[in-house]
């Protein structure tokens, strides 16, 4: 995702980044319990992107297992306890508020240890995880890591494939089936969304020949993107796959879609969707927290509850817009003053 650092950046994968961060934003929304139809086309595709951004610069050859794990624990893991245990911070507040309040917000009637113990879980719904978004930061490490022994350790290319989806599709037929802690089951799922990327970048990241055939294949992925629905709402934080097959299909599709679509942006909206990228990992960890605290206080405010918000178009718009404009300052203040919580640390 946006943790691997490149001597050269390319500016069109920093787009991707962005462009996954945003759609991600977007789907936190409005209501996950209801999803409205455009979210289910969107949860098709927009966690798997980031997991194909990740393979993007992987370079198992460079780094030895043991080291890249110890780093990449350190940047992930740092950041995933950091901000889970703010978000229920965030959570007590909200609690202690909500008890003066004749009718409590949903969203407090956990009590107070089902969310730390979340905090453990590294699993969403039920109250478990305040904020939720966080649970990729293990999943990512688990498929991150997975992946770069795989190829670090397994010469022959074919094998090294053969067990990447041995893996990952065992992983999604046990989806459901088996719950798992820390986003173990997710990890293994999205080692195949890495390896793409992956392999994508040992080919040179490969493009049509022309602008004209780039769109064309666009529109198509486009269109197959709209079937999406034929395999109903998915999400990998469940992870929610329904038919394993059709869940792969959708998610390699919208990869393919989104790959195109920040390759062939304006200059101008590829360096906005960059500059976005750059900060992904701070807007990941913060802006549930900013998009919870804004329903919170139109609830309080304007005596609103959080299901009309979350169905209502007009007020998730005031949120979304509200949730960018807060980012910036949010972002701005955690990058220049707490970088260690976002597992960075000057050498």
């Amino acid at each position: 995702m946006m943790l691997e650092a490149q001597q050269t950046r390319i500016e069109w994968i920093d787009a991707l980044k962005g462009l996954g961060i945003s759609l991600i934003v977007l789907g936190h929304v409005w209501s996950l319990e209801q999803p409205p139809e455009f979210y289910v086309w969107l949860f098709a595709f927009h966690v798997p992107v980031f997991f194909f951004a990740s393979g993007l610069t992987l370079r198992p050859d460079k780094t030895a297992l043991f080291g890249f794990l110890r780093r990449r624990t350190v940047q992930l893991m740092l950041p995933y306890l950091v901000y889970a245990l703010l978000g229920y911070v965030f959570y007590l507040i909200g609690y202690g508020l909500s008890r003066n309040l004749s009718v409590a917000p949903a969203a407090f009637d956990y009590g107070l240890l089902r969310p730390l113990i979340g905090i453990l879980e590294g699993r969403v719904g039920d109250g478990r995880l305040v904020n939720s978004p966080v649970w990729f930061l293990p999943a990512l490490l688990i498929a991150l890591g997975l992946t770069h022994g795989i190829n670090r350790l397994v010469r022959n290319h074919t094998l090294r494939l053969s067990l990447i989806v041995g893996l990952s599709g065992s992983a999604l037929l046990l989806a459901e089936r088996v719950v798992t802690p820390l986003g173990l089951s997710t990890g293994v799922i999205a080692i195949l969304f890495v390896q793409l990327g992956y392999e994508y970048r040992q080919r040179g990241y490969p493009s049509p020949n022309t602008d004209a055939y780039t769109i064309a294949l666009l529109m198509v992925t486009l269109l197959i993107s709209l079937f999406a629905r034929a395999n109903g709402p998915v999400g990998l934080a469940g992870p929610t796959v329904n038919n394993p097959a059709l869940f792969v299909l959708f998610a390699i599709n919208g990869i393919a879609v989104c790959v195109m679509a920040v390759r062939l942006a304006p200059s101008a909206v590829q360096r906005l969707l960059a500059a976005i990228g750059h900060h992904s990992l701070a807007i990941l960890v913060t802006h549930m927290l900013i998009i919870k605290s804004l329903k919170v206080m139109l609830s309080l405010a304007g005596g609103v509850s959080f299901y009309d918000i979350e169905h209502s178009l007009p007020l998730g718009l005031v949120v979304l817009a509200a949730t960018a404009v807060l980012s910036i300052p949010t972002v701005w203040f955690i990058e220049r003053w707490l970088p260690w919580s976002l597992g960075r640390f000057s050498r």
